[in-house]
């Protein structure tokens, strides 16, 4: 099985969206997929008695704090240790997530995957990656100082002083 944890509290017009989103995923994802809601419960269940969702794919995971987009990302990494986020961050570090997505304070969340997950043998930085779909190729976002896109996703390269930290890399 499948478990992703998705932040509830997360983005513009959360918890709705967000729980929309999951809702709709689940119809297409494969049966053996499962999201796990994290934030605010009583929140998070309103807004889901409003959809037709299956019980046994969907479950809330209560995180009462929630870190707002004018946080300090690590500040409130450090103090907010029931956030939506850190929740999230803390239930694929123990195992129970295979997977964490959000689309709150994006700071916080490099931040506490950062701190909380740690990085990858050789890896200096954590960077975000994003597929933007098209009519024509698949546009690949790289997001890190000191990445450039190339064939079949992004490499490290040195930036020089006026050159753009951000780049899109197109795939056909």
């Amino acid at each position: 099985m499948i478990r992703i944890a998705l932040d509830a509290m997360g983005g513009d017009f959360a918890p709705h969206v967000p729980v929309a989103g999951a809702v709709e995923a689940l119809q297409q994802l494969p049966e053996s997929c499962e999201i796990q809601l994290v934030g605010r419960k009583a929140e998070v269940e309103a807004a889901l008695a409003s959809h037709d969702a299956p019980p046994d794919r969907l479950r809330v995971v209560d995180a009462p704090e929630v870190i707002e987009m004018g946080d300090k990302p690590l500040a409130a990494i450090r103090s907010k240790r029931k956030s939506s986020i850190r929740v999230g961050l803390e239930l694929q570090k123990a195992g129970e997530a295979d997977a964490f997505i959000s689309a709150g304070n994006t700071g916080a969340i490099m931040a506490g995957s950062t701190l909380l997950l740690g990085l990858h043998a050789g890896v200096e930085r954590p960077a975000i990656g994003a597929v933007l779909p098209s009519r024509q190729r698949r546009l690949h976002a790289a997001r890190a100082p000191g990445l450039r896109p190339h064939r079949g996703g992004v490499r490290p390269r040195r930036a020089g002083p006026r050159e753009p930290i951000g780049r899109v890399a197109q795939h056909r």
